[in-house]
């Protein structure tokens, strides 16, 4: 027996053996370390190419969209909207430039859900001023609940999907509702669990969307690979046993999220 030292010292050895023997094994041994050495250069340099070209595309991103100039032509949009007594223009100004500067902004993985639903009240005041008396968007969220922690970003997009499928494909008003609520479960540290969920009128999920999704049976659209975006975040940051979930219930889609019940202070602790 070996130990991990010795067997690299003496597959070094044998090694520099074989590089310069002129029988068969000898030659083979020495154009397999070549084609090695050829496969791990390629690897590199495109790995290396890869990484180049996503920094580029980020910096042209950065450079093209810049948060303070933004922010500056959206005050002049809504300095003149409130000059001319248009309060609409201004409304929307106003919750544009706050929807900016929480997604351009914002750095953390973690953030409140009070956050998050005031990230969504900028969005849907937007949409309603689009369509009008065709949106109802409600809250059904106990005090209690909103100091919990969320991944940024994680409910807007379930709410800009049920706009997306249901209010643009029909004609009648589309209801909305997010619902936050103990539940029955808890976590392997005997953690409390929360479910929120988007319900909306109009529209339903396919059967198992989200496991055709995983499987790659269902090519996903711009919302599914969102879908998915959000199921891998949340099983990231709390583990398997939490993520999204997606059903159909009383002719309403449900697009429910389960996490942990950890807020800013147990975190910290």
């Amino acid at each position: 027996k070996f130990s991990r030292d010795e067997a690299a010292l003496l597959s070094t050895k044998y090694d520099s053996e074989y590089a310069y023997r002129k029988d068969e094994i000898g030659r083979l041994h020495q154009g397999f370390e070549r084609m090695t050495a050829r496969i791990q250069n390629l690897v590199n340099t495109n790995y290396v190419n890869e990484i180049l070209a996503k920094e580029a595309q980020i910096k042209a991103l950065e450079s093209q969209i810049n948060p303070h100039f933004l922010y500056n032509t959206l005050e002049s949009i809504n300095w003149r909207a409130k000059a001319v007594n248009n309060r609409e223009i201004s409304l929307m100004t106003e919750s544009l430039g706050s929807l900016l500067r929480a997604t351009l902004s914002n750095k953390k993985s973690l953030v409140t859900l009070s956050y998050e639903l005031n990230l969504i009240l900028s969005y849907i005041t937007i949409q309603q001023i689009r369509f009008e008396e065709r949106l109802d968007y409600r809250e059904q969220v106990p005090d209690g609940l909103k100091n919990a922690l969320i991944p940024p970003l994680t409910l807007q997009p379930l709410v800009e999907n049920a706009i997306h499928y249901a209010l643009e494909e029909m004609t009648e008003t589309c209801y909305i509702t997010i619902l936050a609520a103990e539940t029955d479960k808890t976590g392997k540290n005997g953690e409390r669990c929360i479910r929120i969920s988007v319900t909306n009128s109009g529209s339903s999920f396919d059967e198992d969307l989200l496991e055709l999704l995983k499987q790659h049976k269902k090519q996903p659209s711009r919302s599914g690979i969102g879908l998915l975006n959000i199921d891998k975040r949340i099983k990231l940051l709390f583990g398997e046993d939490y993520g999204l979930s997606l059903f159909n219930q009383e002719d309403c889609a449900v697009a429910s999220i389960t996490i942990p019940y950890r807020t800013e202070e147990t975190v910290s602790c």
